[in-house]
């Protein structure tokens, strides 16, 4: 027989393991605004029909990312990866 805590417990680390993404994500949000970067994030659908996360950040010096992926953690990371380093990764374009 199965204890009845199980499906509550399966519950909590799910909702844990989906507030640990959401919160990195909003640490280099602030990281960015901390920098000076001004950004914004949008979902949309592709061609496919899949959603896709497009992020950017931009500051007053005409200085411009964007960067299109299949989830926003992932579009953050690479772009603060590209601002730190200031090359343009593969999915990402700069203007």
């Amino acid at each position: 027989m199965c204890p009845l805590i199980s499906p509550v417990i399966a519950m909590w680390r799910t909702k844990r393991q989906n507030e640990a993404c959401v919160k990195y994500w909003e640490i280099i949000a602030d990281n960015l605004s901390k920098a000076g970067w001004s950004y914004g994030y949008v979902s949309a659908l592709d061609q496919q029909g899949r959603t896709i996360w497009i992020a950017d950040a931009h500051r007053g010096d005409g200085k411009r990312f964007f960067v299109h992926a299949d989830d926003k953690p992932t579009a953050f990371l690479e772009l603060e990866s590209a601002i730190r380093s200031g090359r343009t990764p593969r999915r990402l374009r700069s203007a």
